[in-house]
């Protein structure tokens, strides 16, 4: 009889319909903000289960936060091959409409989304209409789901996402209450943020609570081995 597999691979994220242990506190803690529409920032080292973790934030019946009223919206923005700002916006713009409830309509929203899965690429201010037109309406309440932030901070990357416009520009959508971020980062933002140069500082990280993720106790270790 063959032994059973265990759900732990390393080096392989668990899967929103694979078992995630000894993270209840924090499923809780992340939709107690979403519920307020605050935003968030997971923080844990390398292979602590921050990709796991969101993508059963975002996929896991059991695990997703309530939608409210108007519903969260949670979109994924994976940063692999994302080079600039525009990109970011672009996919933004093109999961939100994705995501949308077929009950709302929005004008031009198809013709849009079709230029979006040929080249994703926006500006700041199509990403803040879009985001402007569900919050005035109550269409829905964006949030977006990013694993390893902390990649934008990176000095290739300087040149595409300018610092701090365009974390100012997040600042200021999520201080509108037209977004919500759930961002991971290895450390809190804050001291990411620190170790660029003075010139180069924002206080983005402010809106974002920390959440860490901690190693897994006793209890949740054995069910994991089991």
């Amino acid at each position: 009889m063959d032994a059973p597999q265990s759900p732990f691979a390393v080096g392989r994220p668990l899967t929103a319909n694979e078992p995630l242990f000894g993270r209840e506190e924090t499923f809780a803690l992340i939709h107690a903000a979403l519920g307020k529409f605050e935003s968030v920032n997971l923080v844990g080292e390398r292979r602590m289960g921050k990709t796991s973790f969101l993508n059963h934030l975002q996929d896991n019946p059991a695990h997703r936060p309530a939608p409210g009223t108007p519903p969260l919206l949670l979109v994924r923005v994976d940063l692999q091959n994302i080079t600039d700002a525009r990109r970011f916006y672009g996919l933004a713009i093109r999961g939100i409409l994705t995501v949308l409830p077929d009950t709302v309509i929005l004008p031009d929203s198809a013709a849009l989304l079709q230029n979006l899965q040929h080249s994703p690429d926006a500006d700041f201010d199509s990403f803040e209409r879009l985001l402007r037109q569900l919050s005035d309406n109550s269409l829905g309440r964006p949030v977006l789901l990013v694993d390893e932030f902390e990649q934008l901070l990176e000095s290739q990357h300087h040149a595409g996402f300018q610092v701090p416009q365009f974390y100012n520009g997040l600042r200021s959508l999520i201080t509108a209450t037209q977004l919500a971020l759930v961002v991971a980062s290895r450390l809190p933002l804050a001291e990411h943020f620190q170790r660029l140069p003075d010139a180069m500082t924002s206080t983005f990280p402010s809106y974002l609570s920390p959440q860490h993720l901690r190693n897994l106790d006793d209890a949740a270790a054995d069910s994991l081995l089991l």
